[in-house]
């Protein structure tokens, strides 16, 4: 059920951010190569970042 809702999800926040010219460069030619936009790709490895750090933190929690 939450793997559907987040399916269902839009992108509809908007942020401003300054990253380094490399991080660009490189993001840039990464979602090139994967035939996607550079914002698209931004919030695919946000999203991987966000859950595994996550899941580290519950997994954490349960070892106290």
């Amino acid at each position: 059920m939450k793997e559907k809702e987040n399916m269902l999800e839009t992108k509809s926040k908007q942020i401003h951010l300054l990253i380094k010219p490399s991080i660009y460069r490189a993001i840039n030619e990464l979602a090139e190569r994967k035939e996607t936009s550079f914002n698209n790709l931004v919030n695919i490895v946000l999203e991987m970042y966000a859950k595994r750090e996550l899941k580290k933190l519950e997994h954490e929690g349960k070892q106290d």
